[in-house]
């Protein structure tokens, strides 16, 4: 299965690299990657902006209008169930 990628600044909010997160985002079919500039792949933020706003958008088509804030309770549950909980 192929998933849509979600760019995101901040890895520490989305507990990037644990496998209850990326269980839960596989579930609705995305995944989160990091955001950053690479020599291979430039990007700008109005294009991160723009490819998080079509995937937000094809993901609320897919689960509904609260699947953020179901996605943003999951992590929440990940954190505290695997000690990556940072207050």
């Amino acid at each position: 299965m192929r998933y849509r990628y979600l760019y995101a600044y901040n890895m520490k909010k989305v507990l990037y690299g644990n496998q209850c997160v990326t269980d839960v985002t596989r579930h609705y079919g995305f995944e989160y990657i990091p955001a950053f500039n690479s020599a291979e792949e430039r990007r700008n933020d109005l294009e991160i902006w723009f490819h998080n706003f079509i995937t937000n958008t094809a993901i609320t088509f897919k689960h509904g209008f609260v699947w953020k804030r179901k996605v943003k309770k999951r992590i929440k549950y990940c954190a505290e169930s695997s000690g990556d909980f940072n207050g």
